[in-house]
């Protein structure tokens, strides 16, 4: 591989900066993206980083011309840097956490390269800050935007500080400050053109990221029956609260959906289950250890048993002990022999265990679901199943709590 490609340089030149991170939504001429990247090591005391460099990637076309095409992704920015990153051979058992800052978001090729490399690695943490969204517009480029934030990047925006922070960490500044692109204008309502790029770029991503559920897919997978045949995979909703003065106050930024990774064999990869994804969330979060957060799953399967997903959830609560859960789920997972044993499990952990009703459908539906202003409809014998399975929970978590209190005979 050419060498100039694979290996980072220390820095880049003022020009260089000002010209590809200007940030402004849509601009020709940028051929090239470049990745500004530092490397921690999680509770290491030093608290600097471990690595620090910059990628540039061979050219890109511009976003105006969708039919240019996109040659050797193998040498994007992205894909050099997991290469020089897995070619330094890390130690598993240290956790790394990864910032990017990068002049477009990744491309197609890239974002399912990522993907699989977040997957491999469990122990890497990633937050890709970008100066532009590319191609924003196009609804393949913003479902590869919520792929990266379902395999567990965190995606944002560049802002002020991270401009002056690349600037000063990755720049030659020769000892200038760093100066936005734009001065006052008048056609803003922001005091900078830069920060009303900022504002549309920043608004963008958040509603590209919040997105919804078709209402097809939630409807064919969160079906109580329990007779129910072809659903392989298994959907996780979520809301967070926090704990503000005696009320829980709803944390919108961390609501969303999610579905487990299928395997892929050509890559070694053996999938994921859903719970384990969500898992896997929580570092990006930065949640405040001293705040009491509440954590709510709709969940269209009972989580397992046989794969480990009861006993990390488990773990998980014993780790941080300011986390409460509670399970909604639409079925019974009873495919799995110890199904029994993973929800007693979760209820002896201190999880709050139940079975969607009327109410729970209703309330994702108007949640997490793209219904066009349409109201919910519930399918035959919705409330019937949801009795009949609540029945069967009780009577699974009943029988936990029996055989405790004749152990204390």
């Amino acid at each position: 591989m050419n060498p100039q490609i694979r290996n980072p340089v220390e820095r880049m030149y003022r020009p260089t900066f000002y010209y590809n991170f200007e940030n402004e939504p849509i601009l020709c001429g940028r051929s090239y993206t470049w990745l500004c990247y530092e490397v921690k090591i999680r509770k290491d005391p030093s608290k600097f980083p471990w690595d620090t460099g910059v990628f540039r990637g061979q050219s890109i076309p511009c976003p105006l011309l969708l039919s240019q095409m996109y040659f050797q992704p193998e040498h994007h920015a992205e894909m050099c840097f997991l290469s020089w990153f897995c070619g330094n051979q890390l130690p598993a058992y240290k956790c790394f956490q990864i910032t990017w800052f990068v002049s477009w978001t990744p491309c197609l090729d890239c974002v399912a390269k990522v993907a699989e490399f977040l997957a491999a690695h469990p122990n890497v943490t990633l937050t890709i800050s970008a100066a532009r969204l590319y191609y924003y517009w196009e609804k393949d480029w913003q479902r590869a935007l919520r792929r990266l934030s379902q395999a567990g990047a965190r995606v944002k925006i560049m802002d002020y500080e991270e401009f002056e922070y690349c600037w000063e960490n990755f720049v030659y500044n020769e000892g200038e400050p760093f100066m936005p692109w734009y001065k006052f204008d008048d056609n803003y309502a922001f005091p900078h053109r830069f920060d009303a790029n900022y504002a549309f770029l920043h608004h963008t991503l958040k509603e590209i990221l919040r997105h919804l559920m078709d209402p097809d897919t939630f409807t064919f997978n969160f079906n109580n029956d329990p007779l129910v045949f072809g659903r392989h995979q298994t959907y996780l909703c979520y809301e967070v609260e926090r704990l503000d003065n005696g009320t829980w106050v709803k944390m919108d930024q961390h609501r969303s959906f999610l579905h487990n990774q299928a395997k892929d064999p050509l890559y070694g990869f053996d999938g994921r289950h859903t719970e384990l994804c969500f898992l896997g969330l929580i570092p990006y979060w930065q949640l405040d250890l001293a705040q009491t957060y509440r954590v709510t799953w709709f969940i269209s399967w009972s989580p397992c048993f046989s794969w480990g997903c009861a006993e990390q959830v488990r773990a998980f609560l014993q780790e941080n002990t300011h986390m409460r859960l509670r399970i909604f789920a639409a079925r019974i997972y009873d495919y799995d022999r110890l199904y029994k044993e993973a929800l007693q499990m979760l209820r002896g952990a201190g999880a709050q265990v139940s079975i969607m009703t009327y109410d729970e459908f209703e309330h994702c539906w108007d949640t997490f679901v793209d219904h066009q202003g349409r109201p919910f409809q519930p399918w035959d014998e919705l409330e019937e199943h949801s009795q009949a399975l609540s029945g069967r929970l009780q009577a699974i978590l009943q029988n936990q709590g029996n055989r405790r209190m004749g152990l204390s005979l």
